[in-house]
């Protein structure tokens, strides 16, 4: 037996299987709409035994395939949402196969498509069911966000971008079609939200590590590092601890830009006191695992911290001088070096 709240159409659809007959399409009997007895169908499944399964919730184009919900999953009482015809009306209205079998049959050019409707049900439409004219519109659109904006390419493979976009498509599904500038807040907001969100975050985790900190369950890794891009020098640190059931949490406590010129033990340290004193952390008793930098282990000096060597790091320059010696000594071994950095 099938889940049909799990189902998506790309299960249906992509992966063919109304192609191969793996899933069906099935009259609806109970129907007398035209779109029913004409163009649209359930989806289902016949078994071995011969039994049907009807996908309560799908339908799809007796044309070309494509698979539409026409329900919501089942709520907290078991009932679904009705989303109707809608998305149903706007595809048949653009379906390319059906054009061509109407051509085919009258002989007469197809009428000119109907743009989509503003208000769609809840469902995102996939790439492949955008007629041309909406994808170019789409990649214009990206291009400019990308040119305008000075923004990298890869925001579109960033999942905030995504969820961002999502969410407006979200909306206009609710409210009907409205200009972003209108609803769309702004830095100063968006500022303050994160401000507000990070206090909110801040009083969370101290409530969390209290209890951990008091068992003496608590370790923390702190670090020195440079981004690729734009060189700047960052210090992070993270805390470690277990529960009573010896379940193993993190949660990164700071990260924050360190200049070039303030790199000494003497700053460092005095960042980590405060992240200290913010979180409750108890000096001294708190084991912190760091690389062997001379900025690094200086910082811990100074009140004699329990400071643990990092065993990567230490691998890591193990083998990079071993690796490094034996450049000086072979010739050949440089060249292949060279050849695959």
């Amino acid at each position: 037996m099938i889940d049909t709240d799990n189902l998506t159409s790309g299960q249906i659809q992509r992966q063919r299987k109304l192609r191969v007959k793996e899933f069906v399409l099935m009259q609806n009997s109970k129907a007398t709409h035209k779109l029913w007895i004409n163009d649209i169908s359930l989806v289902g499944i016949i078994d071995d035994d011969g039994k049907q399964q009807i996908f309560d919730g799908w339908a799809a184009c007796k044309h070309c395939l494509v698979a539409y919900q026409t329900h919501s999953k089942k709520d907290a009482s078991e009932n679904k949402k009705n989303y109707g015809l809608t998305s149903f009306h706007a595809h048949i209205k653009e379906c390319r196969t059906r054009s061509s079998k109407m051509a085919t049959s009258t002989s007469v050019a197809p009428k000119e498509s109907v743009p989509v409707q503003t208000l769609m049900p809840r469902f995102a439409y996939n790439k492949s069911q955008l007629n041309e004219r909406l994808q170019k519109q789409l990649k214009d659109a990206e291009l400019k966000f990308v040119t305008a904006g000075s923004h990298s390419f890869n925001a579109f493979e960033n999942g905030g971008v995504l969820d961002l976009v999502q969410t407006a498509i979200d909306i206009g599904v609710q409210v009907g079609k409205l200009n972003v500038r209108d609803i769309f807040y702004g830095r100063k907001i968006i500022r303050g939200e994160a401000i507000s969100k990070f206090n909110h975050f801040s009083t969370t985790i101290r409530q969390i590590l209290d209890e951990p900190v008091k068992n003496h369950c608590v370790a923390a890794t702190c670090d020195m590092w440079t981004d690729d891009y734009m060189k700047r020098s960052y210090l992070d640190f993270t805390v470690f601890w277990t529960n009573d059931e010896y379940k193993l949490s993190h949660c990164l406590l700071r990260c924050k830009h360190f200049p070039e010129d303030s790199k000494t033990g003497i700053n460092i340290w005095q960042e980590i006191k405060s992240i200290f004193e913010s979180f409750n952390l108890s000096f001294g008793d708190t084991p912190i695992v760091t690389d062997q930098g001379s900025n690094m282990v200086a910082a811990f000096n100074i009140t004699e911290e329990a400071r643990i060597p990092c065993m990567a790091h230490r691998c890591n320059t193990t083998l990079e001088t071993a690796w490094n010696r034996v450049d000086t000594k072979n010739s050949t071994f440089v060249v292949f070096n060279l050849t695959i950095t």
